[in-house]
């Protein structure tokens, strides 16, 4: 079904995934930089559930979401040696922004449950013209 859907309305259906992903992402970093939402909760959640070393947040205490970052970054080699860890040091923002990023991908499922659900009435609203339709026609 799923597959029908985006054969069908293909451009309405990749604008509004992209679309509900970068309010899904620019609502998260609000949220995080503002300080509406606390990273360290989402943090929490994906130290404990991604490692074996999940007493970095106990370890760190109540600090910065760039601190927790970088300390969970400096887990991984690859982190160290492509720039990330010096990255984070020099821009903290970023921090936030890659803990926006992961809360987004949990919305992934729901995101695309809601896309499948619109995607036919927007295209209908914006007199998109599935290609099963324009067959039909000729």
């Amino acid at each position: 079904n799923s597959y029908q859907i985006l054969k069908q309305y293909g451009p309405v259906f990749i604008g509004t995934n992209i679309t509900l992903a970068m309010t899904t992402l620019g609502c998260f970093y609000g949220g995080i930089s503002s300080g509406i939402i606390d990273p360290l909760i989402i943090m929490d959640y994906l130290i404990n559930t991604t490692t074996s070393n999940g007493d970095i947040m106990e370890e760190c205490g109540r600090i910065t979401t760039a601190q927790v970052m970088i300390e969970y970054f400096n887990q991984y080699s690859w982190a160290v040696k492509s720039g990330v860890v010096p990255m984070l040091e020099k821009n903290p923002h970023f921090a936030n922004l890659a803990v926006a990023c992961v809360a987004t991908s949990f919305t992934k499922p729901m995101r695309y449950l809601v896309c499948l659900a619109i995607v036919p009435r927007l295209a209908k609203y914006l007199g998109f013209i599935a290609p099963t339709a324009k067959e039909e026609v000729q």
